[in-house]
C-alpha cells in the first residue's frame, strides 16, 4: 500500500492524541467501503475508550458538507474523520470544517487536496484495506479480515497484485476470473444489496454488521437481489449500443437504487465496454443520476462525467478511471 499524501505518523498522532473530554465523530460514504471503514474506526475509538457522538453516511452531492457542518455543530464535535468521502465534491465545505473542526482524512479518490491530516492513497487502495493497514499493529482487526476482503472485492482492489495476495492469504481458492462468486465476493454483494434496502437508513446496515447479525441482512438482500437480476435482464435486451465508443447507454429507474450494481456486475464480463445507466432521482424532483464502468481502464469515465457535464447548473460528478457517476438536472 503506497500513501500518495500523508502519512501513518500523522493517523496515529491524531489517534492518539484524543481524550475522553473530546467529542468525536465518524462521518463516512454510504457505500460498502464507508460502512465498512467506519466499522473500523469505530473499533479503534472504542480500543482508545472513546465513543463517538456521531456516526453518520453521506452520499456525494452539491453542498455535501453543509447538512454535515450542521450535525456536527448540534452535537457539539470537536474532532471528527471523514472517511471514502471525495472531498472534491465540495472542496468549500471542506474548507470550512476545517477551519472549524479538527480533521482527518482518509480517502482514495483522485483530488489534488493536500495538507496537514489528509491522507490520499492510490484507487485500488479501498478506504477500508487503508485502515487496517494503518492500525494493525496497534488495534485487533482479527474479526473484521472478511469484511475488510468483501470491501476490496466490491471497489476492485485485487487489481493491485499487492491486495489481491492479501486477500489470497484470507481465502486461498480465490482467482481473477471469478472475484464476484467467491466468498468475498459473495459477502460483498450481501451488504450491498442491504444497503440498497436501507438506501436512507444505512446505519442500520453498520448496527446489524455491528452485531454480526448476518441473517438479518440476508432477509433484506434477497428483495433487492430479485429486483438486481430484473434489471441486468432489462439492460442487456433494451440498452442502446454505440459500436464506434463500445458504450452500452440505458435510462430506466428501477424500484431500488441498484443501477451502479448492475452495470458492474455486466461490465466484469465485458471489461473493453463502458456501460452507462442513468435513472430519475425520487428524493430530488428534476434530477437524475449516472453511473459508469468500464473495467479495461481504457476510457477515463472521472474524466468523461466531468466533460460530459461541463456547463450543468448544479451538477456534482467524479469518480474514478473505471467507475464514475454523479448528478444533474434532468432538463441537461
Amino acid at each position: 500500500m503506497k500513501l500518495i499524501t500523508g502519512n501513518e505518523k500523522e493517523f496515529s498522532n491524531f489517534v492518539d492524541g484524543l481524550d475522553k473530554e473530546d467529542r468525536v465523530a465518524i462521518i463516512s460514504h454510504n457505500d460498502l467501503d464507508g460502512i465498512a471503514s467506519a466499522l473500523l474506526m469505530n473499533d479503534i475509538l472504542k480500543e482508545k475508550e472513546i465513543e463517538p457522538k456521531l456516526i453518520d453516511f453521506i452520499d456525494y452531492k452539491k453542498g455535501m458538507f453543509e447538512p454535515v457542518h450542521e450535525k456536527l455543530k448540534k452535537e457539539k464535535i470537536n474532532k471528527s474523520f471523514l472517511l471514502d468521502i471525495n472531498e472534491s465534491s465540495d472542496i468549500e465545505g471542506f474548507n470550512k470544517l476545517k477551519k472549524e473542526i479538527g480533521i482527518f482524512l482518509i480517502d482514495h479518490h483522485p483530488s489534488d487536496t493536500k495538507g496537514k491530516n489528509i491522507i490520499k492513497t492510490k484507487t485500488e487502495d479501498c478506504v477500508t484495506f487503508v485502515l487496517y493497514q494503518l492500525g494493525k499493529e496497534k488495534f485487533d482487526f482479527g474479526k473484521w479480515k472478511e469484511l475488510v476482503c468483501a470491501t476490496m472485492v466490491s471497489e476492485f482492489s485485487y487489481n493491485s497484485e499487492e491486495n489481491f495476495n492479501f486477500i489470497k492469504q484470507i481465502y486461498p481458492q480465490v482467482n481473477l476470473e471469478d472475484m464476484y462468486n467467491s466468498a468475498p465476493g459473495k459477502t460483498a454483494k450481501l451488504i450491498s444489496s442491504a444497503l440498497i434496502y436501507f438506501s436512507s437508513r444505512k446505519k442500520k446496515v453498520f448496527d446489524m454488521i455491528n452485531n454480526d447479525d448476518l441473517s438479518e441482512l440476508e432477509r433484506y438482500s434477497s428483495i433487492v437481489e430479485m429486483e438486481f437480476e430484473s434489471l441486468k435482464e432489462k439492460y442487456k435486451k433494451e440498452a442502446e449500443y454505440f459500436p464506434s465508443r463500445k458504450l452500452y447507454f440505458y435510462h430506466y429507474t428501477p424500484k431500488f437504487s441498484i443501477s451502479s450494481a448492475v452495470i458492474t456486475a455486466l461490465s466484469v464480463k465485458e471489461k473493453d465496454k463502458t456501460f452507462i445507466i442513468v435513472s430519475d432521482l425520487r428524493k430530488r424532483k428534476g434530477f437524475v443520476q449516472v453511473s459508469s464502468r468500464n473495467q479495461s481502464g481504457n476510457e477515463d469515465l472521472n474524466l468523461l462525467m466531468r466533460k460530459a457535464t461541463v456547463g450543468f447548473e448544479s451538477a456534482t460528478v467524479g469518480g474514478h478511471v473505471k467507475a464514475a457517476g454523479g448528478n444533474f438536472m434532468k432538463k441537461d
